[in-house]
């Protein structure tokens, strides 16, 4: 696809619009003004003849080619316990966070459509080679005041099981949510520092 802001944006809006879930995206590298990124899908049970949409109403976007695609089987997905797979910095005001990590570490970010306007930034590290996180709108966070940082999220295969240990240990789950593509919670150990589990 074309590298040019919004882009990125742009297929993922066409992909949910489809009632299609991302499971990831990878960068792999850029070459005259183009970008090539891989994007790791999770299709409806009934799928029959969505691909063939799929390629369709991403191609319709100017600037943007689908090069190939095909089918992975979950035992080619490998899933770590401790893999750190997202992070998220909650904020009051994604423009003004994204500015600010724009000038102090050089991250470049892209707003993500379907969630719309100042809700939701995917960010990627200077070198831009891979989404790595998120900067994420909360009315909790306020500038200059608790609670507010950053959530890291850590793979594991079992979330049930791994709420089940963190709260025998004296830990508190904060949320949990369950989506199609992942489920995930937001848990915080008893000195209050709060960590992500991700499971896919």
């Amino acid at each position: 696809m074309s590298d040019r802001p919004g882009a990125l944006g742009q297929v993922a809006s066409r992909i949910g619009a489809l009632d299609i879930d991302i499971v990831s995206v990878a960068v792999h590298r850029k070459l005259d003004g183009y970008v090539i990124d891989e994007f790791l899908l999770m299709l409806p049970d009934d799928s029959s003849g969505i691909e063939a949409s799929l390629v369709d109403e991403i191609e319709q976007l100017d600037g943007v080619t689908v090069e190939s695609h095909g089918s992975v089987d979950d035992g080619q997905i490998n899933l770590t316990l401790t893999n750190v797979v997202w992070f998220e910095l909650l904020t009051d005001d994604c423009d003004a966070t994204a500015a600010f990590y724009t000038e102090a570490l050089d991250w470049r970010t892209e707003p993500i459509a379907p969630f719309g306007d100042g809700v939701y930034r995917v960010v990627f590290p200077s070198n831009g080679l891979t989404p790595s996180g998120g900067i994420v709108y909360s009315e909790r966070a306020v500038r200059g005041s608790e609670p507010g940082g950053a959530v890291v999220y850590i793979e594991t295969p079992d979330l049930d099981v791994a709420l089940e240990s963190f709260a025998n240990a004296g830990g508190t789950i904060r949320s949990v949510t369950q989506e199609d593509a992942h489920s995930s919670a937001v848990v915080a150990d008893p000195w209050g520092n709060r960590l992500g589990l991700w499971q896919t």
